[in-house]
């Protein structure tokens, strides 16, 4: 048996009411009520003129009842007018992320405001940076020991003829530094290596309270996580067993410090040490033990720097 309401027994109401609560409020308000039987072939009989569906409450019943509602629509979650993202890629991270993210909500609930680099600006630097994105996706599929028994050029021809990269990328990838990280210590270690893993993506979870430096806020946050993902460039164990975070950068070193190594050596662990830092709390959580090394290599210095332990500050 179905229930069906519509006003004047024309139908409409009901053949396009979406749900039972339609036909509950049809009811409430004063529609026929119109009841199919299957013995009738579909054919509806009218019932009565209105249906009388409401129970009769007294007036405290529908004080508590209206208490009721009131709090459950007054309902509050926890972490709520607190801003903070679902998720977050490594790139956009650093100690007081969610400090700007409470500044953005002040002048835009979305964070809208946030205004990215127009265009104009960005297309001097289109061209070093095309040539970095080639170099690293050669560094992402090329063999190391076929790399260092052949050398580059041939490397990239297999690379291209088997489709994993593109001519475009073959032309732009940086050979001659590619090059000389195949004469760096580094480049053994590598090859020989005993587990390595290249573009490993991660999603994990960490404390809030990392990234504002409002001591309140952390307190507000003390059992808030955020779901952060990336991509490390590389993680592999050499042969006495350490684990290592290798991240490839083809930063250019600026002017005044290209005679000045430790000052270069300085600049890039200063600028990527956030990103690091965050790479070697993922690799931690994944493999299950402790990181050894995270190394930063530098294909504008053609050397690996090793960021020293005492300069991450993370549980």
């Amino acid at each position: 048996m179905k229930a069906r309401f519509g006003r004047s027994g024309n139908g409409y109401a009901y053949r396009t009411a979406d749900s039972y609560i339609s036909w509950i409020l049809m009811a409430a308000h004063g529609y026929s009520v119109n009841v199919i039987h299957p013995e009738d072939n579909g054919e509806a009989q009218e019932l009565s003129e209105t249906a009388d569906i409401l129970p009769a409450f007294s007036p405290d019943e529908v004080s508590a009842l209206a208490e009721r509602f009131r709090e459950r629509f007054s309902f509050v979650y926890p972490g709520a007018g607190q801003n903070i993202p679902a998720k977050l890629s490594v790139s956009e991270l650093y100690p007081e992320v969610l400090d700007d993210y409470a500044d953005a909500a002040k002048y835009s609930p979305d964070g809208a405001d946030r205004m990215k680099m127009p265009a104009f600006v960005s297309e001097a630097s289109a061209a070093a940076a095309d040539i970095g994105t080639a170099t690293h996706q050669f560094m992402q599929f090329c063999d190391f020991g076929l790399l260092g028994g052949n050398g580059v050029d041939s490397e990239i021809v297999r690379l291209t003829s088997r489709g994993f990269i593109d001519a475009h990328t073959a032309s732009l990838a940086d050979r001659a530094a590619i090059t000389r990280f195949t004469e760096t210590p580094l480049f053994p270690a590598l090859r020989d290596a005993e587990f390595i893993r290249r573009e490993l993506r991660f999603n994990i979870r960490l404390p809030a309270g990392m990234f504002t430096a409002d001591p309140l806020m952390r307190a507000a946050l003390s059992d808030e996580t955020v779901l952060v993902q990336g991509i490390m460039d590389c993680v592999f164990t050499d042969g006495n067993g350490k684990l290592t975070v290798l991240d490839y950068k083809t930063d250019r070193i600026p002017y005044e410090l290209r005679h000045d190594r430790c000052a270069a050596r300085e600049y890039i662990i200063n600028r990527h040490i956030g990103q690091l830092s965050y790479y070697r709390l993922a690799c931690r959580e994944m493999m299950q033990r402790d990181v050894d090394r995270v190394l930063i290599y530098s294909f504008s210095l053609s050397e690996a720097i090793e960021i020293p332990k005492e300069r991450f500050t993370e549980a």
